[in-house]
């Protein structure tokens, strides 16, 4: 007879055999410290005076049986997080677009880092100060997008994975106002996309 409690029992012995089934000669030692717990829960369960033995012995047999499961039916490693978006800031003078040679640095780490990275895609987005015309603004900002797009084609980059925008004075990185001549403001960023 199985211990107290038959559906129990019955449930820990078909996890057994399916467990022994499938882990025997995988898991060999585990199998059989599965095996040894049953067969201590079982019997000790039909001895008088040794029913906290059989207690003991059954969590052994859970502990032993969720072991052996767990290495039959392992959790697949969760997949990598992909790269977070990388951004690259370069700088301009005011009302100009021209690159200075600093800037070309910051543009070749970029590439490099899309490279090793994997990402696949790239988006340069153009901004300006306030100290021109909304239109003007505009304007020279797309400019701005446009020479750093020119420039990491050249480095490399495939013109196909970038997008390009400007946003002139609408995104500032330094809040200011009208009319206010900011180097921070006078950017372009690079983002590397995964």
């Amino acid at each position: 007879p199985a211990p107290d409690g038959n559906a129990d029992a019955a449930t820990m012995r078909d996890r057994l055999l399916k467990a022994l089934e499938d882990g025997r000669g995988k898991f060999p030692a585990d199998a059989a410290l599965a095996q040894a717990q049953y067969d201590c829960w079982i019997l000790d369960a039909q001895v008088a005076g040794l029913q906290s033995a059989s207690a003991q012995c059954r969590r052994g047999l859970d502990t032993a049986l969720t072991q052996l499961e767990h290495e039959l039916n392992p959790t697949p490693p969760a997949p990598p997080a992909p790269p977070p978006a990388t951004n690259y800031t370069v700088y301009f003078d005011l009302n100009s677009w021209d690159l200075k040679a600093e800037q070309l640095t910051t543009l070749q780490e970029a590439i490099a880092t899309a490279r090793a990275g994997g990402q696949s895609r790239i988006t340069i987005v153009g901004h300006t100060d306030t100290s021109g015309s909304a239109g003007y603004n505009q304007r020279l900002s797309v400019k701005r997008a446009n020479v750093v797009e020119e420039t990491l084609v050249a480095m490399g980059a495939r013109r196909e994975a970038i997008s390009v925008s400007g946003v002139g004075e609408s995104d500032l990185a330094v809040q200011t106002g009208d009319g206010v001549k900011e180097p921070k403001n006078r950017r372009a960023v690079v983002t590397l996309v995964p």
